[in-house]
């Protein structure tokens, strides 16, 4: 049995895939639309040949792992419940009738994938051949096709190709074997995993200082590869770099691994701010498939300074695109204050912050916090703050509606850290809150000819708490 899983739907922040998809043999499944289908399923114009729906849950696992393993179309008319109404989509010139709905998401794209693993079984069983999971799953991303201009960590092995993995299957019996691999893993949580700092695949979410690497530093990173099935001699592999920008150096063109016996080898970095992913193909140029890939990622981010303690990122996003930046934020702070600014007009823009686990600490669903198209009643889509932020690599991300009137959305986002050492970025406002046992008696002042004590906030604009102190209040006369 295969198990073909969505990764899913709380992407586009780093590290966002979800359980079950991540477990080792499943096949995870991310979210893909193209230029055509945009169009025709959602009647929006975009500008890329091919890209991941911005809600698709991205890589890598919690260890470095390779997940999603594939991307499939996540944008399709499907059945739903004959009591529900048909969907509209205005956009798109069309109505759907009761029964019939448009869905999206990986969530779309995970069946896509079911049905192709079904015909490549389909197709084995009528040319008397049997399969195995593990052959299925090698012929799967060794065919995949590649998706220029999307990172490894979001797209996987690639666009799942189905013709192409028959044509690795139709040889017959596909040799797959296994391979351990023990890479570095700094993120908040590597100290649980099961060997601590240790994954399967290179991992550094650590902000510079704690472990993490700075802006156009070189850094190394160790890592063992060890063959336990196949020939028993030592067997000679290729190495390739897929999806990678020149961040990667320094490593091996090719492996000698033997049977059951450890080979230890280091991997050169050095880049710019963002998130650098790339696969490491380890090869067998005698075997049809490809042997075996690690995804390795390195998330660098911006260290605001003084004295103001603020990082400004200025720059335009597709509709139905998005861009990322990643601020490190240091122990202590008591705030991060995100503002969004620059806005054209009838823009539909937001941003989404992730904590440094990967976790939206804003509600990602399609609907809700945007520029222009929102209740902004419910939600401020171009300020928000967050108070005792975790430390460490925030990912805050700006992405534009598949609605919006403008192809290109400009932006200028500002993030700001508070700390106690750094009053001189603060803006902010004094708020009187008066508790008498615990219970809220005021806000603001204190009422005429009465005595409490009192608690006084300092409150940033957008209402985050980033100071308190205790005050005693006496008789206050109107």
């Amino acid at each position: 049995m295969q198990l073909v899983i969505a990764a899913g739907n709380h992407g586009p922040g780093v590290n966002t895939v979800n359980d079950p998809s991540v477990a080792d043999n499943a096949i995870s499944v991310a979210g893909g639309v193209s230029r055509e289908s945009w169009l025709a399923n959602w009647g929006s114009v975009t500008r890329d040949p091919y890209q991941l729906l911005n809600l698709s849950s991205r890589g890598p696992r919690e260890d470095g792992g390779f997940k999603p393993t594939v991307t499939a179309p996540g944008s399709a008319i499907s059945t739903s419940p004959l009591w529900r109404p048909g969907f509209a989509m205005p956009e798109a010139g069309y109505a759907l009738p009761p029964g019939y709905d448009m869905v999206y998401g990986s969530t779309t794209a995970s069946p896509h994938t079911a049905g192709g693993v079904a015909l490549l079984l389909s197709a084995a069983k009528a040319n008397d051949q049997a399969v195995t999971p593990a052959a299925v799953r090698r012929a799967i991303v060794s065919s995949a096709s590649w998706i220029d201009g999307l990172p490894a960590h979001a797209q996987g092995s690639g666009l799942l190709n189905v013709p192409g993995a028959w044509a690795l299957l139709a040889q017959g019996p596909l040799e797959t074997r296994d391979y351990d691999v023990t890479a570095p893993v700094c993120t908040p949580l590597s100290g649980f995993l099961v060997t601590p700092g240790k994954g399967s695949g290179i991992y550094n979410r650590c902000a510079a200082g704690s472990g993490g690497q700075r802006a156009g530093d070189k850094k190394s990173y160790t890592v063992k590869i060890t063959r336990r099935s196949g020939p028993k001699g030592a067997v000679k592999h290729v190495v390739r770099w897929i999806g990678d920008g020149g961040f990667y150096r320094d490593a091996p063109k090719h492996l000698t691994l033997p049977l059951n016996k450890t080979v230890t080898f280091t991997v050169g970095t050095r880049g710019g701010e963002g998130a650098h992913s790339a696969i490491m193909q380890v090869d067998d140029p005698k075997t049809p498939a490809v042997d075996f890939e690690l995804l390795n990622t390195v998330v660098i981010a911006n260290v605001p300074k003084k004295p103001t303690f603020r990082y400004v990122a200025s720059g335009s996003v597709d509709r139905g695109g998005f861009t990322s930046y990643f601020v490190a934020v240091p122990e202590g702070a008591r705030a991060l204050q995100v503002n969004l600014s620059r806005i054209a007009t009838g823009s539909q823009t937001r941003f989404i912050a992730y904590d440094p686990r990967g976790v939206p600490v804003d509600i990602t669903h399609n609907q809700f916090c945007w520029t222009n198209y929102s209740d902004p009643a419910t939600c401020k889509p171009q300020e928000r703050s967050y108070e005792n932020p975790q430390p460490g690599v925030w990912e805050i991300e700006v992405e534009s509606h598949w609605t919006s009137p403008t192809l290109a959305n400009p932006f200028q986002l500002t993030a700001r850290v508070h700390t106690i050492g750094n009053p001189s970025a603060l803006d902010a406002d004094l708020d009187l809150t008066v508790r008498r046992g615990g219970v809220l008696v005021a806000r603001s002042a204190p009422a005429p000819g009465r005595e409490f004590a009192g608690e006084l906030r300092i409150v940033t604009d957008e209402g985050a708490t980033v100071g308190r102190g205790k005050v005693l209040i006496g008789a206050v006369r109107s």
